[in-house]
């Protein structure tokens, strides 16, 4: 998740298939549906809770493998989200 400073986008990052050294979050994007698991410091969950009220675009880089070429696939919208403080949220994202 990428927020950069004074501007009203939320960037998003998403490995499908990730190296086994790095937490196995579980993330598919599907046609114009992303089933995304936010990181486990609950970083910026508000702000995407809140981004069709506030103004904020919610933007998606997404590759199949680590290390193969991000694809911007578009903006997205939070259609859906279970918030937990125990393990990472559970979001459904829905292409624009």
């Amino acid at each position: 998740v990428v927020t950069p400073r004074d501007d009203n986008k939320i960037v998003l990052f998403v490995t499908k298939d990730k190296p086994d050294w790095v937490e196995q979050y579980d993330d598919d994007l599907s046609v114009n549906i992303l089933n995304w698991e936010g990181p486990s410091d609950h970083y910026a969950e508000t702000r995407m809770l809140e981004a069709s009220t506030s103004g904020d675009e919610i933007h998606v880089f997404y590759r199949d493998r680590h290390h193969s070429d991000f694809t911007y696939e578009g903006e997205f919208v939070v259609t859906n989200a279970r918030i937990f403080s125990d393990r990472p949220s559970t979001f459904v994202l829905t292409r624009k």
